[in-house]
């Protein structure tokens, strides 16, 4: 269910974007979010993996045609293993 709702509010983000018209001096702000937390025990070795990163992006339409376009973003990433003899 839950996955659900989220693709529905995904069209329904994407249905109202394609259809709005930028004019001179709006504003958007958008970004991604991404998580993976991977355990991976195998019979010679226990691995866990953790990403993580965010990318915040902000545009601005200086005309109907052009936009300026800026975003920063910050990664993390951490593996742990341990090796049974």
């Amino acid at each position: 269910m839950k996955s659900v709702t989220l693709v529905l509010l995904f069209s329904i983000c994407i249905i109202f974007i394609s259809t709005t018209h930028p004019t001179k001096s709006d504003y958007v702000i958008y970004g991604s979010l991404a998580f993976n937390y991977k355990n991976l025990p195998t019979s010679l070795d226990k691995r866990k993996t953790l990403n993580f990163a965010i990318f915040p992006t902000f545009r601005k339409f200086i005309s109907k045609r052009f936009l300026l376009n800026s975003g920063t973003g910050y990664s993390f990433n951490s593996t742990t293993e341990k090796i049974d003899n």
